[in-house]
């Protein structure tokens, strides 16, 4: 969450900097813990892990906004750049704006932590009723997920929200098979 914040802090500074009458920053870090299930069985276990940063800037009345998927120093400054030079571009509004809050707040929702060993039996019981109460089903496929963010708002006034949120997801695709009939999946 600290990296977050930092890199919030140093894009709004690059924005008001860059000439930006006001500014807001989304920087978000996201963790995904996957199992699949391939024809019954257990075929892979992953980690994937995911940035995202989203900028705002006012200038003039204009609004520019860009997105990336990288947090590094380098790739933030650039954005700024863009996201001033979208803004100069654009056209005027005088309803662009952004809440002067200055409001600091935290938000936790979901199940935060994976608990790996119980989503891997969860997954395991799972097959195995479905195999005992549904004997024609085979399971093609199944992908059974944890997905965590971190999220940071903050805007040039002062706002900063943060939020951490999780939770767990499961995907089947499956077919009946009697003989030599086949059910589409």
């Amino acid at each position: 969450m600290e990296k977050l914040i930092n890199v919030s802090k140093t894009a709004l500074s690059l924005l008001k900097e860059g000439g930006a009458d006001n500014a807001s920053c989304r920087a978000r870090f996201s963790t995904v813990r996957e199992f699949n299930v391939d024809n019954g069985r257990f075929s892979l276990y992953r980690t994937l892990y995911g940035n995202s940063i989203t900028l705002t800037a006012l200038v003039g009345g204009k609004k520019g906004v860009v997105s990336a998927a990288s947090l590094e120093e380098g790739e933030v400054k650039s954005l700024c750049e863009d996201c001033i030079a979208a803004a100069n571009a654009g056209k005027a509004d005088e309803a662009y704006t952004i809440a002067a809050e200055n409001k600091q707040a935290e938000f936790v929702s979901g199940a935060t932590e994976c608990d790996e060993g119980k989503l891997f039996e969860r997954s395991r019981e799972l097959l195995e009723d479905i195999k005992e109460r549904y004997p024609l089903i085979v399971i093609e496929q199944m992908i059974i997920t944890h997905s965590k963010s971190e999220t940071v708002y903050a805007d040039a006034s002062g706002t900063v929200y943060k939020r951490i949120s999780g939770a767990y997801s499961a995907e089947l695709m499956y077919s009946a098979h009697e003989g030599d009939k086949t059910s589409s999946f």
